[in-house]
């Protein structure tokens, strides 16, 4: 698609900085409130500005989450094509560059844009039941944090203060409330499976990525969420690079001969998640723990051997569902 029109946003909370660039140059730049009523107005006011059709305009903005919803929602109603960049991708972009506020940010966002245009990566709408499950991980993982608020102080002090009547007056304060946690967490655990018996594509899906050794349900169900069903993110180096699972070299001339490390710079809360399925797979009997055992004796240092078991459970995922096929441990390559 060519696009002529690049449409930079700045999102907040309460409202978006917007500016329109054409072939390089400011053309002009706003403000409005970050609602529906806001966006619609906004759209309407750049449309005054450009004969271009809505089809060749190219908005592109900073991933702020939540606040993104009302305008993700108006531009896909039009049918405009978005570009929802890495914050830091743009701050890289113009790192030489001095001062910093909503306007100039805007204005930034919209050059990136334009120079960039070759490598955009186009927003794509999810189905509403992806929308549904996002929310309901998030209600379970905010749930568990708040249960583990509750819990970790409580166990603390039974091991380290020692005095019985303390800690049996504060158990009895905060059990009842752990109680109502775990019981809203099984509800909201039932909801996810309800959702996920409602769908056939998402069931399928689930039934495959679980069917591979170490990956339970809130694994895959997160795997579903980052990749957007596998149309996101469709390659298994592409998901490993995003996780912080794939190691980079770090080597300059003949001096700098630095080890091959992973990048902080990562999706954090998957990679915990391949971590844990990582730790589950290599105390299952089978070849994940056999390899890690046979690394480990060989002198590897034994986080880096856990990575390259994340790295291992990410190409399981994808290959599996690129062929359609649950996992198979006993599957033999074919020769040609």
């Amino acid at each position: 698609m060519s696009f002529e029109v690049f449409i930079g946003v700045d999102v907040s909370k309460a409202t978006l900085d917007y500016c329109m660039v054409v072939n390089g140059k400011k053309v002009l730049s706003g403000k409005t409130s970050n609602t529906a009523k806001g966006i619609r107005k906004m759209i309407s006011h750049l449309s005054k500005h450009t004969q271009t059709e809505q089809g060749n305009w190219l908005f592109c903005m900073e991933n702020t989450g939540l606040y993104c919803r009302p305008l993700l929602k108006e531009l896909d109603k039009k049918g405009i094509a978005l570009w929802m960049e890495n914050a830091l991708v743009i701050k890289t972009f113009h790192s030489m560059e001095r001062g910093k506020n909503d306007t100039v940010d805007a204005y930034r966002i919209a050059v990136y844009a334009s120079l960039r245009k070759e490598g955009a990566k186009l927003w794509e709408a999810p189905r509403p039941i992806i929308d549904q499950l996002r929310c309901l991980i998030g209600a379970r993982k905010r749930l568990l944090a708040a249960k583990n608020t509750l819990k970790v102080p409580l166990s603390e002090e039974e091991a380290i203060r020692g005095n019985k009547d303390i800690y049996r007056g504060h158990k009895k304060a905060v059990n009842p409330a752990i109680k109502v946690i775990e019981k809203q967490v099984k509800a909201v655990e039932k909801q996810i499976q309800l959702l996920i018996n409602s769908d056939d594509k998402i069931r399928r899906m689930v039934g495959i990525l679980t069917s591979i050794p170490g990956v339970g349900i809130i694994v895959a169900i997160n795997t579903l969420l980052v990749t957007n069903e596998f149309t996101n993110i469709s390659n298994a180096k592409k998901m490993a690079c995003h996780c912080g699972v794939a190691p980079f070299a770090y080597s300059s001339g003949t001096s700098i001969k630095g080890r091959s490390k992973v990048s902080h710079r990562a999706h954090k809360a998957m990679k915990a998640l391949l971590h844990l399925a990582a730790m589950s797979a290599v105390r299952c009997k089978g070849e994940m723990r056999e390899y890690y055992l046979r690394k480990v004796e060989e002198g590897k240092n034994k986080m880096s051997v856990l990575n390259a078991v994340r790295n291992k459970l990410i190409h399981r995922m994808f290959a599996c569902i690129k062929n359609n096929e649950k996992y198979d441990k006993n599957y033999k390559h074919t020769l040609a």
